[in-house]
């Protein structure tokens, strides 16, 4: 065994098993590429109810334990990055509020996505957008944003935003609610009409919503990395396994990636300022801010998804741009 040790912290049982598994597939696919005996990893079911996680770092804490994959969830990785103050924790959560000089958000931030909306809409003048968001959690966390972004960037001084919340929506409702708003561009979570179907009118919504439902999504405008080598990752994943990634698979196999390259450089004086590469595209790990990347405005079309349009976030402004 080697005496570099990762921990990969994922559900492998319970509700959330399938995400899990799949991660871990394209974790393995990293490692059967690099067939590298200098690290080992350790898989941890994190949805096993007798799972202690005090045991876990009575086991593990120490010199040799090297960097934690995982875990997927935001109060998860909360508690794993409180028990192991000393080990770089790459987690799948998209929140930025996990992130600290040790653990790092690896998920692509809702709020870095409004961010690259707003750019987009504001280059093609697209001034009076309409946003439809459900009476939840994340619906809480997008108003958030998209009032802290529509402020930053004095949006509401060129147009006007409308933000309607509902507990449940229809084909029907949506129809209406674009029809009376008469805005150019609207925000949707839930894939309940056909982009298609609005002429000159964008419907914008997440990579997440895009990704779990693409057959519902064409027409539609999201946010998402500009890179070259992810249809090269699901052809190769979809060969050996038999069934399509998705986001957080690509996540998994570039950060797998990643550390291997880190651990046996052992974390290079440079490694807060490197530009690294993924089938996500580049991206730069950032203290206090976790994993940043360029997103671009893309439109899903018909046969695949592509390149609308080069306009890219900002969200590397304050911490140094990718090149």
């Amino acid at each position: 065994m080697s005496s570099n040790k990762v921990l990969l912290l994922l559900p492998l049982s319970g509700p959330h098993r399938e995400i899990g598994n799949n991660i871990l597939k394209a974790c393995l696919l990293s490692a059967n590429e690099f067939h590298n005996s200098k690290i080992s990893f350790y898989v941890i079911d994190t949805a096993n109810s007798s799972l202690d996680k005090y045991a876990l770092y009575e086991k593990f804490n120490g010199e040799n334990l090297k960097a934690i994959l995982g875990p997927i969830f935001f109060y998860e990785a909360k508690q794993f990055g409180a028990l192991f103050p000393n080990t770089p924790i790459f987690t799948f959560s998209n929140n930025l509020d996990v992130n600290n000089a040790h653990v790092f958000s690896c998920g692509i931030s809702p709020l870095d996505e409004i961010r690259t909306i707003f750019a987009y809409v504001k280059k093609h003048k697209l001034y009076d957008f309409l946003f439809l968001l459900p009476e939840n959690e994340l619906g809480d966390q997008l108003q958030q944003y998209i009032n802290q972004e529509a402020s930053k960037s004095h949006f509401n001084d060129l147009g006007e935003i409308e933000i309607v919340r509902y507990r449940s929506i229809s084909s029907q409702n949506v129809r209406k609610f674009i029809k009376n708003s008469k805005k150019k561009a609207v925000f949707l979570i839930d894939p309940v009409v056909n982009p298609r179907d609005f002429t000159n009118i964008h419907v914008f919504t997440l990579s997440s919503s895009v990704f779990a439902n693409q057959e519902l999504w064409h027409g539609a405008y999201f946010a998402f990395s500009n890179e070259h080598h992810l249809q090269k990752f699901k052809d190769k994943y979809q060969r050996i396994y038999g069934n399509t990634p998705g986001i957080l698979e690509a996540i998994g196999y570039d950060i797998c990636n990643f550390l291997y390259d880190i651990i046996l450089c052992e974390i290079p004086e440079d490694f807060f300022c490197s530009k690294h590469e993924g089938c996500l595209g580049a991206f730069f790990i950032k203290k206090n801010s976790g994993l940043k990347r360029k997103l671009f405005v893309r439109q899903l079309n018909n046969a695949t998804d592509s390149d609308d349009d080069n306009q890219e976030n900002d969200v590397n402004d304050d911490d140094g741009d990718i090149e």
